[in-house]
């Protein structure tokens, strides 16, 4: 009987003891969470691939990007469309549609 009180006590110890860590991690967590400024734009590293054109071309794709108007606000990130436009744009030199691009699993860009 008395080896039987020891196990519930020790279990109910136990079961406060993992409540009170939880407790504390996320009384700890939450509000650095909610302190975190999202939704800012984020600085791109300098681009340095060893080829001098590759890395002239990356910065205009992020121009183009960052032309579409979609860097904050409403409406915060660009379309499909408006990122295969200026792939197309930058490494194909085609200004055409993005509708014939295909993307890897195989639907037409939208």
């Amino acid at each position: 009987m008395v080896l039987m009180n020891i196990k519930t006590i020790s279990l109910v110890a136990f079961a406060l003891f993992i409540s009170l860590a939880l407790i504390t991690a996320f009384s700890i967590a939450i509000p650095a969470a909610l302190a975190s400024d999202s939704g800012g734009a984020v600085p791109l590293v300098p681009i340095k691939t060893g080829n001098a054109k590759l890395d002239k071309d990356i910065n205009k794709f992020y121009s183009c990007i960052k032309k579409t108007g979609h860097t904050g606000g409403n409406n915060p990130e660009p379309s499909r469309d408006e990122v295969n436009n200026c792939y197309l744009k930058v490494f194909t030199g085609s200004s055409g549609s993005s509708s014939t691009i295909t993307t890897s699993i195989g639907r037409k860009g939208t």
